[in-house]
């Protein structure tokens, strides 16, 4: 998969992969794992729980739209067969498959939408070895023979088609399960969490959501475990409530509702990464003197107030679109000047752009798939320098939140690694797709000049969007 069809596949899923390991498996030297799918590489997203910078034993990882908990570091054979879409093996050392994780789903078969359900069919061994189970349906057949995984290494995904009675609620699933997604895609969402009281063990939990739905900060109180929570675009009840997880060390609570301030912060010592993006939140005061973070992102809130003292781990805060003052942000970088401080995102375009040695034009095929020739080329190091004198973001413009993918795409490289993408969506709008960035519309005046240099060159702008890219969760 390319770096673009990933950063489209984050894009999709923004609310729950922000943090989730930031960058692809293959953007990170990580020689103890080796992943194949269907013998062909794989660089699956992996999801650390305890944040470090190498995948250990207990991380989960994306496979094929299942989300698996990893063994030990090794070299992980997959296999889903054609004719069984739902099941994903694991190639032991002696070339034997094992059950890895299945999916509960609908599917169209002869034009007719029918269950597809593997479980009734596992004998209580391969229970035992799931690593990992997604749940589009819920039945008692269902809740009993989720009762007999392994809960301490399976990892558990349900969307909302498993919502029961008028309440919607949330099933109940073993106590000691240990990592649970919830994928609200079907529109109809939870209106009841309270069965997660009961997951006392729990160190991962995370909400993919568009509607919003109210959580209580109370539901995670007695999880002393917990160190994973991802509560983006939902609303957040009761967040003072969060001192009490002292073991959170990763908490995304970017694009919520009802969180005004992080006094709740001082309490979680072991705090690596706070995302508070477009919130109401506009004092980060309490992350003072913070041993242990390691990353900030306050992107679009209204932050007065910068966290004061040397936060000696921290690698870099995002504080785009804020009311800060130069001055203040101008203090905070020499009190921490071993961290990346994104302020003013036009002047970091403009000095990404002058490293670059070479920019190459790639287009899109209806099905979404990426050309991998390009359109163009150029390593004109004057034609370069006169592209990006005239790229400027537009920090006031507002970017397009569908999923569509349209083209072309420039992507201004050093050397083999590309640095910047420009991309072209409905209407001429052209975005930077900056990898954990996100997205930031360009000025019209950058656009016009673009749309005008690649008509020279024979390339054209699509003004219609193409079908957009696979979301990684669903089948």
């Amino acid at each position: 998969m390319s770096r673009l069809r990933i950063l489209r596949a984050l894009r999709m899923m923004a609310p729950l992969l922000a943090l989730w390991a930031a960058l692809p498996l293959g953007a990170q030297e990580l020689p103890a794992y080796k992943f194949t799918l269907n013998d062909l590489e794989l660089f699956p997203q992996i999801i650390s729980l305890n944040y470090e910078s190498q995948p250990q034993a207990g991380d989960l990882a994306m496979i094929n739209g299942i989300m698996v908990t990893l063994g030990e570091p090794g070299t992980y054979a997959f296999h889903v067969p054609l004719e069984q879409r739902e099941r994903l093996y694991l190639a032991g050392a002696d070339g034997k498959r094992t059950l890895h994780g299945v999916r509960v789903t609908w599917a169209m078969r002869a034009g007719e939408k029918v269950l597809v359900n593997p479980l009734p069919e596992l004998e209580a061994e391969e229970l035992a070895g799931l690593r990992g189970v997604f749940l589009d349906y819920w039945d008692d057949t269902v809740a009993k023979r989720i009762g007999q995984l392994d809960p301490q290494k399976t990892c558990v995904t349900v969307t909302d088609l498993v919502a029961l009675g008028e309440t919607r609620a949330l099933p109940a699933f073993p106590a000691n399960l240990r990592a649970l997604a919830v994928y609200e895609k079907h529109g109809g969402g939870f209106s009841d969490y309270g069965s997660l009281r009961k997951l006392t063990k729990l160190e991962f939990f995370a909400v993919i959501s568009y509607g919003h739905p109210a959580l209580d900060m109370e539901l995670f109180t007695g999880m002393p475990a917990l160190k994973y929570l991802d509560l983006s675009a939902t609303t957040v009840q009761r967040a003072d409530a969060l001192a009490r997880c002292p073991a959170l060390r990763s908490l995304n609570l970017g694009f919520t509702r009802g969180v005004k301030d992080v006094a709740f912060a001082k309490a979680l010592s072991d705090l690596r990464v706070l995302d508070v993006q477009q919130t109401e939140v506009s004092d980060l005061s309490p992350l003072s003197e913070h041993a242990n973070l390691r990353f900030v992102l306050a992107n679009r809130s209204p932050i007065k107030k910068l966290p004061e003292g040397k936060l000696p781990a921290l690698q870099g805060a995002e504080l785009l679109k804020t009311p800060l003052s130069e001055a203040d942000v101008a203090q905070f970088r020499q009190t921490n000047p071993n961290a990346v401080v994104l302020f003013q995102l036009d002047k970091l375009l403009a000095e990404s752009l002058k490293r670059c040695d070479r920019m190459r034009v790639r287009s899109l095929l209806p099905s979404g798939k990426i050309i991998e020739k390009p359109a163009l080329e150029v390593a004109d190091t004057a034609v370069l320098l006169e592209l990006g004198a005239q790229v400027h973001v537009d920090m006031d413009g507002e970017a397009l939140e569908c999923a569509c993918s349209t083209g072309p795409f420039l992507e201004f490289m050093q050397k083999d690694q590309i640095v910047v993408t420009v991309a072209f969506r409905h209407n001429k709008q052209a975005e930077w797709l900056g990898g954990v960035l996100g997205n930031w519309p360009l000025r019209n005046e950058s656009i016009q000049f673009l749309v005008s240099w690649l008509g020279k060159h024979d390339v054209k702008v699509e003004d219609n969007p193409l079908p957009g890219l696979p979301n990684p969760l669903d089948p």
